[in-house]
C-alpha cells in the first residue's frame, strides 16, 4: 500500500507551479513581471560540428537600482562558461548569475522542495480530492517523501503536492542574475552562449539530362535541436568549416544529456544521427524566399538564411541553399592502370565521374559546405557521393558509381626485369562502350620511371607517378591502348 501511495503522491505532474515565463523583481521586494515569447530576440549561429551559439535579447521592466531578474528557456546543454553578457554604455548590467539547472525527476523535485512549506491534497481511491494538509517537505532519499505538520507527521501521503507559483521550483534549464539599472522601465537584456545539440549538414541534388553537358544542381541545409528548447522566430546563421571546437557540456548535465526513449546517445557525426531520426521526426520547410548571403566569419563562412523560423527541439528543418538549373558539366569515366601482378589478363571496372566549377559562369560561385551529393537520373537515384568545403572558383569533382556499360581489359604482351627493384611490362587495354552514345574516358596510369605510351606513330616517354591520357570512345565501340609499364 506504502509504494502504491508513493506512486500516486509522486503525480509531479499535478504541481501548481508558474515556472514558464520571464520574471523579474527587485532584490528588495518580490514584484514580478511574466513575460512571453515575444520578448525573446533570438540569432542561432549553428556549426556543422553539433554545436551553436545562442544570442538572445529580452525585455524586462526594471527598476532603478539592483534588480533580479529570472531567464527560464536556456538550453539544457549550455557551456555555462561561455555565457557573456551585452554591455552598452547605458545599458543595465549584470552583477551576478545563478544557473538553474532544472530538474529531470521526481526524486530531484522532491529534493529541491525538502524543508518548505508546501500543501498536500490528499486523494482517496476513487482519484477524488479530499482533505489539504499544510506542513514542511522531508525528502527519503527516493522512498517519497515525509509532511510532518503541526499536530501529525505522514509518511507517503497519496495525493498531490501544491507548490506556491512565486517558488523557484522548474523543471527546465534557466538562469537568475542579479542586474544593476541606472533607470526603471522596459530595458533589453542580452546575452549569448554556445550549447551543443544544436547542429546542420548540407546535402546536395544534382540532376543529369540526357545527352546534355549541362546538369541541375540544388543544395539543402538540414537544421538539428537537441537542446530541448524552441527557438521561435529565430535569424539563422549557417557557419561553414572546422573551427577549433571547445563546447563542454556541464558535467552536472549527465541526467539531461540522457536521451529519451528513441532519442539519441549523442555519438556519431550529425548526418548520421540524422538517418537514424529522419523515419521517426516531421521535417519542417523553411522558406528562405531567395538565396541565402554568404558572410566571411574569420576564417569561415556563415550562410544567413533570408527568412526567419522557429526552431522546435527533436525536429528536422531543412532550408534551400541554392537552385542552378544549368551547371555546366564534365563526364568522364575514370580508369586507373597499375602494373600488372594479378595475372596475363585482368578485367578493369570504370568509375562514374563529373567535374564542375563552382563558379559564377556555372550559376554558382559561392561556398559550397561540405556534405553528401544525390544524383538523379530523370529522379532515378544512380549514385552518390560527397563534397568536401569548397571555395568558390574551385572544381568540384564527383565519383557516382561502378559504370555498368562502359569496362575495359588489360592483357600483358610481354614482362621483364629492368634490375633488382624494377619490373617493366608492356601491356594492351581494350576499352569497351556498349552506350549509344560517345564515352570520354579519363586513364591514369601509376607508372615509374620509363614508362611508355606505345600506341601512335612513335612511343612517348613521360615522367612522374601518374600519367592521364584522355580517350573518346564512339558508341557500341571499342578503342585500344598499349602501354610500357614499370613499377615505381
Amino acid at each position: 500500500m506504502e509504494s502504491r501511495r508513493a506512486l500516486e503522491i509522486s503525480a509531479i505532474a499535478a504541481l501548481a507551479l508558474s515556472v514558464t515565463g520571464c520574471s523579474v523583481s527587485k532584490a528588495s521586494d518580490a514584484k514580478a513581471h511574466q513575460a512571453s515569447a515575444v520578448d525573446r530576440e533570438i540569432h542561432l549561429s549553428i556549426y556543422a560540428g553539433r554545436f551553436g551559439q545562442v544570442h538572445e535579447s529580452r525585455q524586462f521592466d526594471l527598476n532603478e537600482g539592483r534588480n533580479r531578474i529570472n531567464l527560464p528557456l536556456i538550453s539544457k546543454r549550455i557551456d555555462s562558461q561561455s555565457l557573456v553578457f551585452d554591455s552598452t554604455p547605458d545599458g543595465p548590467s549584470v552583477v551576478s548569475t545563478t544557473s538553474d539547472l532544472g530538474m529531470s525527476s521526481q526524486e530531484s523535485i522532491v529534493k529541491r522542495l525538502a524543508g518548505t512549506e508546501v500543501e498536500v491534497v490528499l486523494t482517496g481511491n476513487d482519484g477524488k480530492m479530499g482533505e489539504h494538509l499544510k506542513g514542511t517537505l522531508e525528502s527519503r532519499d527516493g522512498s517519497g517523501f515525509v509532511l510532518r505538520t503541526p499536530e501529525k507527521t505522514y509518511v507517503n501521503p497519496p495525493g498531490m503536492i501544491v507548490v506556491d507559483g512565486s517558488s523557484s521550483l522548474s523543471t527546465m534549464q534557466g538562469m537568475n542574475a542579479e542586474v544593476q539599472s541606472k533607470q526603471s522601465g522596459k530595458k533589453p537584456v542580452g546575452f549569448s552562449y554556445l550549447s551543443a545539440g544544436l547542429g546542420w549538414s548540407a546535402d546536395y541534388i544534382v540532376r543529369l539530362e540526357k545527352a546534355s553537358d549541362k546538369v541541375e544542381f540544388e543544395g539543402w541545409a538540414t537544421i538539428q535541436n537537441e537542446t530541448s528548447v524552441a527557438y521561435p522566430d529565430a535569424k539563422i546563421s549557417l557557419i561553414a568549416g572546422a573551427p577549433n571546437q571547445t563546447v563542454r557540456e556541464d558535467l552536472m548535465l549527465a541526467e539531461a544529456k540522457t536521451p529519451s526513449k528513441g532519442g539519441f546517445s549523442g555519438d556519431g557525426d550529425l548526418r548520421m544521427a540524422m538517418r537514424r531520426r529522419a523515419d521517426k521526426s516531421e521535417a519542417q520547410g523553411i522558406d528562405n524566399h531567395g538565396v541565402p548571403l554568404m558572410v566571411p566569419v574569420g576564417d569561415l563562412q556563415s550562410i544567413e538564411v533570408p527568412a526567419r523560423a522557429t526552431i522546435l527541439p527533436d525536429q528536422l528543418n531543412r532550408v534551400r541553399l541554392v537552385d542552378s538549373h544549368e551547371v555546366p558539366v564534365k563526364k568522364d569515366y575514370i580508369a586507373t592502370i597499375g602494373y600488372p601482378w594479378g595475372g596475363t589478363k585482368q578485367h578493369i571496372p570504370l568509375e562514374a565521374h563529373m567535374t564542375f566549377k563552382n563558379d559564377k559562369l556555372s550559376g554558382l560561385g559561392f561556398p559550397l559546405a561540405s556534405g553528401s551529393v544525390r544524383v538523379l537520373d530523370h529522379g532515378t537515384f544512380v549514385g552518390s557521393a560527397v563534397i568536401s568545403d569548397t571555395p568558390k572558383d574551385e572544381k568540384v569533382e564527383l565519383t557516382i558509381g561502378t559504370a555498368f556499360d562502359v569496362n575495359a581489359d588489360m592483357v600483358t604482351l610481354s614482362a621483364a626485369r629492368v634490375d633488382k627493384r624494377h619490373w617493366r611490362a608492356d601491356v594492351e587495354v581494350t576499352f569497351h562502350n556498349h552506350r549509344a552514345l560517345e564515352s570520354m574516358i579519363t586513364v591514369c596510369v601509376g607508372l615509374g620511371q620509363g614508362g611508355l605510351v606505345l600506341s601512335g606513330p612513335a612511343p612517348k616517354p613521360y615522367s612522374g607517378p601518374v600519367k592521364e591520357i584522355e580517350l573518346h570512345v564512339p558508341a557500341n565501340s571499342d578503342k585500344k591502348i598499349r602501354l610500357r609499364l614499370v613499377t615505381p
